[in-house]
């Protein structure tokens, strides 16, 4: 027994453009000649106000994610050239030992790279198992 069918945005209920009647009203025209029985509700303002508030949360991610991406980025360009000028007595002995300066930043630029793919593989992980595990608790569906 059928007791509940939900159509959210359905662009399926008008064939005709130029066809002036309620949506409600072709959709209870169609369903009476499958389901005579049946009783058409139209929840419309709920799929409206649904609608505009995935719109809202994607501009404000939009806005949101380029500038936490730079904030991030300029927070690991401090943290090198903190290391750098922490380490300049190390810099000078391999400078000494005759390594040159492409070779002492590709190290540093190295260690970098490595601490930041490690970083957003685990903030990944554990980020999405965070996700997976209280997300549904939070934003019922």
């Amino acid at each position: 027994k059928i007791n509940e069918i939900k159509a959210l945005e359905c662009l399926c209920l008008i064939e005709d453009e130029n066809d002036k009647r309620s949506m409600l009203a072709i959709a209870q025209e169609q369903l009476a000649q499958i389901l005579p029985e049946a009783k058409v509700i139209l929840l419309q303002g709920i799929a409206e106000i649904r609608q505009k508030q995935r719109a809202a949360m994607e501009g404000y991610l939009a806005f949101l994610m380029p500038v936490i991406l730079a904030v991030c980025g300029a927070w690991v360009g401090v943290l090198a050239m903190v290391n750098v000028r922490d380490r300049q007595q190390e810099i000078g002995i391999m400078r000494a030992l005759g390594y040159g300066s492409g070779r002492i930043t590709l190290l540093f630029l190295g260690k970098a790279v490595i601490i930041g793919l490690l970083g957003a593989a685990a903030g990944f992980f554990i980020g999405t198992a965070l996700a997976l595990n209280f997300g549904p608790g939070i934003f019922k569906v």
